[in-house]
């Protein structure tokens, strides 16, 4: 078989767009290969990393989204879920990891956060799923738990998020997703 196994592994909503968008100023200003990146400006005066910076990137985003073809679907979410077109790929991932953990190939799921709140019983869990052994040394690293960047949307986005969420994700991505609201 092609796929001998699927480890399914999601993030928060919320912070997996944000960590998009700094995984975006990286390449932006690293490989200076995207659009804007003949704009004589560093990262930070373009997009600064920080809640203002995230604003002005889902701006941009959401303007390429909304002159595409595929504006008249989103239209209904434009001005209340930031970052439309990031939020949208963040679903159809999930549905496709969801369908293709649906297959018949063993898999297994679990969330990010999951490694913050027992690293050694996530990661043993994910080692023992792929049948392998621990580094070399005898030990697994530690983690570096990621942020959390609820503070980045106000509670009517959260809702909103929630609202797209609703629409776009299959039944079974609806009930793996852990949205934060507070």
């Amino acid at each position: 078989a092609l796929v001998e196994r699927v480890a399914h592994i999601m993030r928060n909503p919320l912070d997996n767009i944000v960590s998009r968008f700094h995984l975006f100023r990286r390449n932006l200003f690293g490989s200076r290969k995207i659009g804007l990146a003949n704009l004589n400006a560093t990262a930070d005066e373009v997009f600064p990393r920080s809640a203002d910076g995230f604003r002005k990137y889902c701006s941009f985003k959401d303007k390429e989204l909304m002159q595409s073809k595929d504006a008249a679907l989103f239209r209904e979410f434009h001005g209340e879920v930031p970052c439309l077109s990031e939020f949208f790929l963040y679903i159809q991932w999930h549905n496709s990891a969801v369908h293709a953990m649906s297959g018949g190939v063993p898999s297994l799921f679990f969330h990010y956060e999951d490694w913050s709140i027992s690293f050694n019983k996530t990661s043993e869990a994910l080692l023992d799923f792929l049948h392998l052994e621990a580094s070399p040394k005898g030990r697994i690293d530690s983690f570096q738990a990621g942020k959390r960047y609820d503070d980045y949307y106000t509670a009517d986005e959260k809702h909103a998020i929630a609202r797209f969420i609703d629409c776009f994700a299959s039944e079974k991505t609806k009930e793996k997703i852990h949205l934060r609201y507070e």
